[in-house]
């Protein structure tokens, strides 16, 4: 489907999901695309006592049920200007002290971790990370012409 020129429906569409680490916490992950309303970035962590709510470029806090621990936080962090430049200074110092930072472990991470969401969202059920792995689909965007 096809309104005001973009794209609708089950392909380019909206997905809520969880995601189930052994031994450690789950995570829960909406993510959309194109939909012109919403441009956050957000993480929610919840526990048995509480929950880390955690905007990039907004909202952060920690409820609990002990409200002597509860931080409101605050409205607004400089996460991604703050985040770009201390990247930036990190990177021109270890450039001059001829050391290699070598992120690549963490970037392949984070991007298979988004295409097993993908992959169990369109399949419409549990994918494991050994599945994913041995997949041998491929996922291309084609010609698609983004406006931001």
């Amino acid at each position: 489907m096809e309104r005001n020129g973009l794209r609708y429906g089950r392909r380019l569409g909206s997905f809520l999901g969880q995601l189930l680490v052994p031994e450690r916490c789950a995570r829960q992950l909406q993510f959309h695309q194109l939909t012109r309303k919403f441009a956050d970035l957000c993480v929610r962590c919840f526990g048995i006592h509480g929950c880390a709510d955690t905007h990039y470029g907004g909202l952060v806090r920690v409820t609990c049920e002990d409200k002597q621990k509860e931080w409101l936080g605050a409205e607004k962090d400089d996460t991604f200007r703050g985040g770009c430049v201390t990247n930036i200074k990190e990177f021109t110092t270890a450039i001059r002290a001829g050391k290699a930072i070598n992120s690549a472990e963490a970037a392949v991470e984070s991007n298979l971790t988004a295409i097993l969401g993908r992959m169990a969202a369109y399949r419409e059920r549990t994918v494991t990370w050994e599945e994913m792995m041995a997949s041998t689909e491929k996922w291309e965007a084609g010609n698609l012409k983004l406006k931001w």
